[in-house]
């Protein structure tokens, strides 16, 4: 619905002309002008998330420093990371939808005039460094911004916890994901996501003092129509297995303590596998 909605802004912005065609500059033009429209809106989302998550790293750290830390506070922590990241899910699917609606009715228009004959304007072809790649670019700029003042703030978090709780907090952050590649073809606009099963962050907390009480959370994108997502985290000959089911926004998570044993210390090989087994993840995260 949210697409729909978002198409229907676009053309209130940028109405496509009622009759008759365009040129390839003025094609290429409006791309240009429809794309700028959509990053902004991707760029505010993401904006609105860090600064909601934020929020909710800062009371955390007023809790610890006020000598109220537990681990089931970093569990908590961590799903409003998820929170974040799946707005990031959103708003990424959100522009490539704009995107997609704003090639297709420009060639449209563009076809009315003059027979493509696989000859598009500049801008619609990736590799001609105009209007697609200039976007695919400030888009994954946007996305390593991202990770990069996320990991900064955590690493604020760390050295918090270790100095008031005695707690060794290790963690990564990715981006859940890119603006896929697009192809564009007379009459039809195809586009080629990545691998969407994906770790995209990772949390893990042991107290200082002692060993075998560790405890780690992490998640990513999933395809839900998949159904669970199976859960692998491996530490030598300890091997755990479960499996987590991604949610309505296509995320899914998993927190391990043992079964309430505890992790032990060393560094853990986690790994996730959807659809029967064919699409697979995994990533790597110490425990201090």
């Amino acid at each position: 619905m949210r697409h729909a909605v978002l198409s229907l802004a676009l053309l209130a912005l940028f109405p496509l002309p009622s009759e008759g065609g365009i040129s390839a500059a003025r094609a290429t033009k409006q791309l240009d002008e429809r794309t700028e429209v959509l990053f902004k809106t991707f760029r505010s989302d993401v904006k609105a998330a860090r600064a909601a998550f934020f929020d909710s790293v800062t009371a955390f750290e007023t809790t610890v420093q006020g000598g109220g830390y537990a681990p089931s506070q970093v569990t908590n922590l961590y799903l409003s990371l998820s929170e974040h990241q799946a707005v990031v899910q959103v708003a990424l699917a959100d522009l490539n939808g704009g995107l997609i609606t704003a090639i297709w009715g420009l060639l449209n228009l563009y076809s009315d005039s003059v027979d493509l004959e696989g000859q598009y304007p500049k801008g619609f072809t990736a590799g001609d460094r105009s209007v697609l790649d200039r976007l695919h670019r400030d888009v994954a700029r946007q996305l390593d911004k991202e990770c990069r003042k996320l990991t900064k703030r955590l690493g604020e978090t760390a050295k918090i916890l270790k100095k008031q709780a005695g707690v060794a907090f290790t963690f990564f952050v990715r981006p859940p994901g890119g603006l896929p590649a697009i192809a564009v073809n007379q009459g039809v606009t195809n586009y080629f996501g990545q691998q969407y099963l994906r770790i995209d962050s990772a949390f893990g907390v042991s107290s200082l003092a002692q060993t075998g009480d560790g405890l780690l959370s992490f998640g990513g994108p999933g395809d839900s129509s998949y159904g669970d997502v199976s859960v692998l985290i491996a530490l030598g000959g300890l091997v755990l297995t479960e499996a987590e089911t991604p949610s309505v926004t296509d995320r899914w998570s998993h927190t391990s303590d043992n079964g309430g044993l505890g992790l032990p210390e060393g560094n853990y090989l986690l790994g996730a596998r959807q659809n029967s087994n064919v699409t697979r993840e995994s990533a790597i995260i110490g425990i201090r």
